[in-house]
C-alpha cells in the first residue's frame, strides 16, 4: 500500500488522515493539519538542488524524506509545526543519514530541542537573543 503523503510503497510516516487528529487537539485553532501539510509539501519542493540527496533522479527521494521527517517533527512538537526555512534545517541531517528517516528525525529532533524557542510564533527566542 502506498503512502498517501509521500506515494512511497511499505512508506512508515503518517498521511494527513492519520496525523489530523492528535494535531488537532495539540495544535488548537491556530493552524489546520492541512494547513501544515501543505507548507512541509511547498517547503520540501523549493530546496535547492546543492545536496546529493536532491540532485537529477535522486530528487524525488530526497523530496520524500525532507517530507518524512518535517511531518515527524510537526507530531512530535506541534507547538511549532513547521516553519518557513526548517526543509533546509533537515536537509544536513538526511545527508548524514541517507538510508535512515528515522535516525535523521532523531537528530534534528535533539538539533530543534536546543533551538525551539526560535521558531514558536512570535520568535520569543530570537527576540531575547537581539
Amino acid at each position: 500500500m502506498q503512502c498517501m503523503h509521500c506515494k512511497i510503497g511499505g512508506c512508515k510516516w503518517p498521511g494527513p488522515e492519520a496525523a489530523y487528529n492528535r494535531y488537532v487537539v495539540c495544535q488548537g485553532d491556530t493552524e489546520s493539519w492541512q494547513e501544515t501539510a501543505s507548507h512541509i509539501a511547498r517547503g520540501a519542493v523549493r530546496i535547492r538542488d546543492k545536496t546529493n540527496m536532491l540532485r537529477g533522479d535522486r530528487r524525488a527521494d530526497g523530496i520524500a524524506s525532507v517530507k518524512h521527517v518535517l511531518i515527524a517533527y510537526a507530531l512530535h512538537d506541534c507547538n511549532v509545526g513547521c516553519c518557513q526555512g526548517m526543509a533546509d534545517l533537515a536537509v544536513p541531517f538526511l545527508e548524514l543519514y541517507p538510508t535512515d528517516d528515522d535516525m535523521a528525525f532523531t537528530v534534528c529532533r535533539a538539533f530543534m530541542a536546543r533551538v525551539w524557542e526560535n521558531f514558536l510564533p512570535g520568535m520569543l527566542g530570537i527576540q531575547r537573543q537581539l
